[in-house]
């Protein structure tokens, strides 16, 4: 039995030990099933009302089953008739017509940077961003869920926006998206689904549900998806399973096993773009560079043998309780596990005179900005090969209690929480020992093979253990009040998170000397409240302050101390409405979050802690300065720690003459060096650089979600968000401990760039000292490729009498604004500047962007019972394939499905 099975064991066994003896004692004076009248569980919702694409409760508002209409932040469902209407085949497509959820990276190159939210992040497919935040975590059934998932066993989708830490602990601040799994039916039915299209496209799903006996129900979902892409190469393999379980021994418990299993295969997922984004050498930092390719929008450069492979499992047991009509309790238990492998290409570099002189070529690299081209000399692409495998296993265990009761004619509930997870992750990375080298002209693919270098032999170079821990408590109170006129959602959650990472050797597996890392513990307090006032029975105003946290698990600053978790407030106003008879519902919200100590990493910000835990500064030596070239061409400079000058040419009056010649733009001495005065360099500067710093942004905007049904057969659905994103505080520095002689200790200033990296020394309130650094590090700016305006509109109708009666016809039409693609600064803090205007961040923007897709349907029921349903999608109706930033758009395509209910 592995770790993580025998760790697991005891405590499913305690929960599943506590669900027998509960249930046997309530199963002894059960009646027979046929005469239950079943009680709805407070924590499951309610979809009885549901009609369309118009949902009227929810779950992931409150934990509680309760009108969306009375809750007082904004909502969104989507239903299953919407999935399938849309033809979403997994959780990011169900999402597709969501404005203000961005669910697409601007593709990178294969080299370079597109913002610091880093664009190769998304290996588990399942990062989006809600209102300018990003997130890779889901909520299945409302627990963490870190990967994607296939819809085939996706009931409903909620999108609840804004920070959610009071239900959800540690999460993402624009939003959280949970979506609840389908349940075993009370009638039999199989349902088999066969599907075709573009890019050798084939899908066949198989779908059984009913009961098992009186008290025992089951569901089983199965997918087998397999396509290419519109690229070379990029093929992609699915498996899914899902069986589902739930025993129901009398009218007031139900037990749930929810079980799934997904195995994914991808070949051919490297790059399809070949050039310098925004980042590199001082030279190229400015400008955008691209190769050309013989098919630009479809070569992959890297070639078929670059692979992503990847399997989850997740296994959910609950048991809820109606004890009487005031009290109900849920206990559950989640085990989830991520198992990835990948090789791929790495650290592409356009270089000179390197690799076999044979494929050297003079190259004029064209810029894909500003116009213009580079030369290169004896130029050749010069990469490696990388592995990578992870494994990540999560336990949840979460206890719930609600009390529900009246004071006049108010129904207030409470609910009494508790939520516990842990998880464990295992990283280990390989490099090719050897560097590769293609030609610059050479349009052949990337081999694992057949390059110059042979094939390759791998060193281990990463081995890392990580521990993550949160425990979670929370109280929330909802009522409704003055005659169901206002009501109130309130709650205050503690959360108790830690993080131990440890560092073993790569080869011997060893642990390291410096290996324990604790990024706490750290506690944090988040509050909750909001207030809905029913102006009338269709239209309701209200206003919500919450707040979210997300523990900055293993990293610590410059000075080794780790970070206090990442914390958002949010302020939110909105008004809901239900018109016409409620044909006609949606909700209208105003927004600003707040968030504070999100971390990013710069190579130029000062790390003291380095000096200790790698070698470079004694302060028991010397404090000791180079300047390259001496600042007048000719000379280095040095001082000793009573700043008394050891040049025989310069005195120690001299201080101010370092600063000036940083501050031109010239390079102070990094390394352990010395020259012919003998002296070695040994100030704080000496391998200091480079650590994780604390940033503040905010967002800030209006979106508005509107369903429109004038007859059950027509839905309509629209959408629009306005987004402003904004960097307040571009980064906390920590102070240099041992700073004599120059003003922070000259690293600021050490700049080709003039010391515009950050400013230069002016831009510190106490030049002496970091941590007073109030310079302009992307202050302003926007560092985010989320569009600032999205809209969405889904429209479908269906025929019910007349020769058409059966057919339905749908289309979505998608649009959004300019996005940025390459910001002014680069993931790694490297300031990026306009080449018209040296003074200007660079911001540069792909156009808008309209897409739309159409659906075709047409239903049949037979007297035997058994249902058809065909139906045509196709997207991207109109077959846009511009370029759009450095990627080209996916050319038009189809899925044609055919789905037999019996």
């Amino acid at each position: 039995m592995n770790k993580t099975a025998s760790r697991l064991a005891p405590k499913l066994a305690t929960v599943l030990s506590a669900a027998y003896c509960l249930l046997a004692s309530l199963s002894a004076n059960a009646q027979d099933a046929e005469e239950y009248v079943f009680t709805l569980s407070p924590f499951q919702v309610d979809s009885s009302q549901d009609v369309g694409y118009r949902a009227t409760n929810t779950i992931s508002g409150s934990r509680l089953n309760t009108a969306i209409k009375d809750i007082p932040m904004p909502i969104e469902v989507i239903t299953r008739e919407f999935i399938d209407d849309t033809g979403a085949l997994d959780l990011k497509e169900a999402l597709q017509y969501s404005a203000g959820i961005v669910r697409d990276e601007l593709q990178a190159p294969a080299f370079g940077t597109v913002d610091f939210q880093d664009p190769h992040k998304g290996k588990n497919e399942a990062r989006i961003k809600i209102r300018g935040f990003e997130t890779t975590v889901s909520l299945r059934n409302g627990f963490r869920r870190t990967h994607g998932s296939d819809t085939a066993n996706i009931g409903r989708v909620e999108i609840v926006r804004g920070p959610a830490a009071l239900l959800y602990g540690i999460g993402n601040f624009g939003g959280i998206v949970n979506y609840s799994t389908k349940r075993p039916s009370a009638e039999q039915q199989q349902e088999v689904t066969l599907m075709v299209g573009s890019d050798n496209m084939y899908r066949v799903g198989y779908e059984a549900t009913g009961p098992l006996s009186e008290a025992f129900g089951f569901r089983i979902n199965a997918v087998r998806d397999d396509r290419d892409d519109w690229t070379d190469f990029n093929t992609r393999t699915v498996n899914f399973i899902s069986p589902v379980f739930e025993y129901k021994p009398n009218e007031k418990t139900t037990v749930l096993l929810d079980l799934e299993y997904e195995d994914v295969d991808r070949i051919g997922i490297g790059f399809t773009r070949l050039g310098n984004s925004a980042s590199g050498t001082s030279a190229e930092r400015d400008v955008a560079r691209e190769l050309p390719s013989p098919r630009p929008s479809t070569f992959r450069w890297s070639g078929p043998d670059t692979t992503r492979a990847f399997s989850n499992h997740n296994a959910l047991i609950e048991a809820t309780h109606q004890i009487n009509d005031q009290w109900a309790f849920l206990v559950a238990a989640n085990q989830s596990k991520f198992d990835y492998d990948s090789g791929n290409i790495v650290g592409t570099q356009i270089v000179s005179d390197q690799g076999p002189s044979e494929i050297w070529k003079p190259s004029h690299i064209a810029r894909s900005e500003g116009g213009g081209t580079q030369e290169f000399v004896n130029a050749s692409l010069r990469y490696w090969w990388e592995t990578q495998s992870f494994v990540t296993d999560t336990q949840q265990y979460r206890a719930e209690a609600t009390y529900e009761f009246e004071v006049g004619e108010n129904l207030h509930r409470i609910l009494f929480g508790t939520l516990h997870q842990t998880t464990d992750s295992h990283t280990k990375e390989n490099d090719s020992t050897e560097m590769f080298y293609h030609g610059i002209e050479d349009y052949s693919y990337f081999r694992w093979d057949n390059q110059f270098g042979g094939s390759p032999v791998f060193r281990p170079v990463k081995n890392q253990e990580v521990r993550d821990t949160d425990q979670g408590y929370y109280f929330v109170y909802q009522g409704d009040l003055f005659n169901d006129r206002v009501h109130v959602v309130a709650g205050l959650r503690h959360d108790r998170n830690d993080s131990r990472v440890t560092d073993r050797d790569p080869d011997t597996e060893a642990v390291e000397d410096i290996s324990w890392r604790l990024s706490g513990p750290s506690e944090e307090t988040s509050p909750q409240i909001g207030i809905t006032y029913g102006v009338n029975d269709s239209l309701s105003v209200y206003a919500l302050q919450s707040s979210g946290l997300f523990p900055v698990y293993g990293k610590t600053d410059g000075a080794g101390k780790a970070f206090d978790p990442t914390t958002a407030d949010s302020l939110e106003a909105g008004i809901k409405f239900d018109l016409i008879e409620n044909k006609l519902s949606g909700t209208i919200s105003a927004f600003k979050i707040e968030r504070e100590n999100t971390t990013r990493f710069v190579w130029w910000a000062p790390a003291p802690k380095r000096n200790n835990q790698r070698g470079g500064y004694d302060e028991s030596q010397p404090l000791t300065y180079w300047l390259w070239g001496g600042g007048d061409g000719s000379r280095s400079y040095y001082w000793d720690n009573e700043e008394n000058t050891v040049d025989p040419e310069r005195t120690a009056n001299d201080r101010q003459h370092i600063l000036d010649y940083a501050s031109e733009g010239n390079w102070m001495g990094t390394g352990n060096r010395s020259d012919s005065f003998g002296v070695p360099v040994n100030n704080p500067s000496v391998r200091n650089r480079g650590t994780d710093v604390a940033v503040d942004d905010k967002s800030k905007g209006w979106d508005f979600q509107l369903i429109f049904s004038p007859e059950e057969n027509w839905q309509t659905t629209f959408s629009f968000a306005h987004v402003e994103r904004e960097i307040t505080h571009g980064a906390r520095f920590v102070d240099l401990p041992y700073s004599k002689l120059a003003p922070v200790d000259l690293w600021i200033a050490r700049s080709s760039d003039n010391g515009r990296y950050g400013g230069g020394p002016d831009a510190f309130e106490d030049p002496l000292r970091a941590s007073t650094y109030s310079g302009n590090l992307n202050n302003g700016e926007s560092l985010d490729d989320t569009p600032e305006n999205a809209a969405s509109l889904y429209n479908n109708y269906r025929f019910i009498e007349g020769p058409l009666t059966g057919l339905s016809i749908g289309f979505g039409v998608q649009w959004e604004d300019e996005r940025e693609y390459i910001s002014g600064s680069s993931s790694d803090g490297s300031r990026l500047f306009d080449e018209n205007d040296p003074d200007k961040p660079r911001s540069s923007k792909i156009k808008d962007k309209t897409n739309v897709n159409f659906t075709l349907g047409y239903r049949k029921s037979f007297d035997n019972g058994t249902k058809l349903h065909l139906q045509l999608n196709v997207y991207n109706l109109f077959d846009d394939t511009q370029r759009y930033g450095r990627s080209y758009n996916r050319p038009r395509y189809y899925r044609l499905s055919s789905k037999f209910s019996f």
